[in-house]
């Protein structure tokens, strides 16, 4: 339902919890106790809408969203959605944040199961403690990234990049890594038990303590990397 044209719309009382209503035109429409909960408003224009009573819960929205002057989003129970912003522990569960940039959000404790994170950019973000499980990862940028402790079983994240990000006591077990710029990434105490390692680039990594049981490291380049034993590969 994205792009849509709601304009001057009697939507009181509507049940829109978790729409897709990215671009949407919302302009004066009536929006008076809807359920706009976990609902995408990235960039959709609300000017002079009536949101009195509407619940806003988990809705996303981002600097280029446009809300009536009558309502303070900063105070609402949504989530800004940009760079630099702080959303520990935040419940984006599910949530569209495909081609987001995020760059430097603290990301800390936050719900991203199953979230659509498709061509963001969370370059230098703190994501510690998450929980990206069944996340959809394609052309996602990690580079220097804090992600002790997270959470990415089940996930793929073939050919990703997350060179130079911290991955300490993190949960990988079979992720599938294939192609992926990991040089310089630190999974020290990592889980990797039956991981896909295939072709990724782990140049200078580090992986003392890592847990690599059943791990395919197939034309796997570990060039000066720190293995499990605190050896450093030739």
């Amino acid at each position: 339902m994205s792009s849509l044209n709601f304009t001057e719309a009697n939507l009181c009382g509507a049940n829109l919890s978790e729409t897709n209503l990215k671009d949407a035109k919302l302009l004066r429409a009536n929006l008076s106790n809807a359920n706009l909960s976990k609902a995408n408003l990235l960039d959709a224009n609300l000017e002079e809408a009536n949101l009195t009573d509407v619940n806003l819960e988990y809705a996303v929205y981002n600097n280029a969203t446009v809300f009536p002057k009558s309502l303070d989003a900063a105070k609402s129970s949504a989530y800004l959605i940009g760079s630099d912003v702080l959303l520990q522990n935040a419940n984006l569960a599910n949530a569209d944040l495909s081609s987001v940039k995020l760059i430097a959000a603290n990301l800390s404790g936050a719900n991203l199961q199953g979230a659509d994170l498709t061509c963001a950019d969370l370059t230098a973000a703190n994501l510690s403690q998450a929980n990206l499980k069944s996340a959809k990862i394609h052309r996602t940028q990690f580079s220097g990234a804090n992600m002790s402790g997270i959470n990415l079983v089940g996930v793929n994240l073939n050919s990703t990049n997350l060179s130079g990000a911290t991955l300490t006591d993190a949960k990988l077990c079979g992720v599938q890594f294939c192609s992926a710029n990991l040089s310089g990434a630190n999974f020290s105490s990592a889980d990797l038990r039956g991981a896909d390692l295939s072709c990724a680039n782990l140049e200078k990594a580090n992986l003392k303590d890592a847990q690599l049981g059943g791990v395919i490291l197939s034309d796997t380049n570990l060039s000066g990397a720190i293995m499990p034993d605190g050896s450093t590969h030739e």
